[in-house]
């Protein structure tokens, strides 16, 4: 879980509507720092898409005034 909040943190400050773009290259290294010790495949896949919604969430605010939010969050 720690992974996935360490990425899902880089790629939330880089991307959106003002980006940090560093963060956005280092934003895999944790959770591939983790997967390359873990067994399980479908884990690691999960904390991926978990660190990539998490990164999301930076576009919520904005989103959520162009659509209605259940589409929003299915989007994320």
């Amino acid at each position: 879980m720690a992974a996935a909040a360490a990425s899902g943190a880089a790629l939330f400050y880089g991307t959106g509507l003002h980006p940090i773009p560093a963060l956005t290259w280092v934003a895999p290294a944790p959770v591939v720092a983790w997967a390359l010790g873990e067994r399980r495949g479908w884990l690691a896949a999960a904390l991926s898409a978990l660190a990539w919604v998490l990164g999301g969430l930076n576009l919520l605010r904005y989103l959520a005034r162009l659509a209605p939010l259940p589409a929003v969050l299915l989007a994320l």
